[in-house]
């Protein structure tokens, strides 16, 4: 099984050679479209919705690495946020409200 840290790098070899000369606009246009791409997978192919994810982090990915940084830092730093809030009780879809 391969880790997120594993991955990155993957992504980020790969889309540095496929992508050479990718600018920040153009890396930010193509998150846009990824995630407007996710967006419409999840209401009319949730089958695809997966994929189509993939496609986001892919791109984050990338545009993380540019700016010195990695989508596992980010999601780790955030988690801590997360488990340092309060939550009030579970709704009926199971998700909760954050108190503060």
């Amino acid at each position: 099984m391969s880790t997120l840290e594993g991955v990155e790098k993957e992504v980020v070899v790969w889309s540095k050679t496929t992508f050479p000369n990718a600018t920040k606009e153009a890396l930010r246009e193509k998150f846009n479209e990824e995630f407007n791409e996710l967006f419409e997978a999840m209401v009319m192919k949730p089958g695809d919705r997966f994929k189509e994810l993939a496609d986001v982090c892919i791109v984050a990915i990338r545009e993380l690495h540019d700016s010195e940084s990695s989508l596992s830092e980010i999601i780790a730093a955030k988690l801590a946020i997360n488990q340092g809030r309060e939550w009030g009780l579970e709704l009926p879809d199971g998700n909760r409200e954050r108190v503060k």
